[in-house]
């Protein structure tokens, strides 16, 4: 999947989308992060 707006492109594998709780919705071109993983990203 390819993300709009990065300046490189980006391959990720199963173990990074495991990981960070990430999800491709193909059908909207959305990445889906999880919300509580986001918060650690914050502290």
């Amino acid at each position: 999947m390819v993300i709009e707006g990065l300046t490189n492109g980006v391959i990720i594998g199963a173990a990074t989308l495991q990981k960070w709780r990430l999800k491709l919705d193909f059908e909207k071109d959305e990445v889906i992060i999880d919300p509580k993983v986001t918060k650690l990203w914050l502290l």
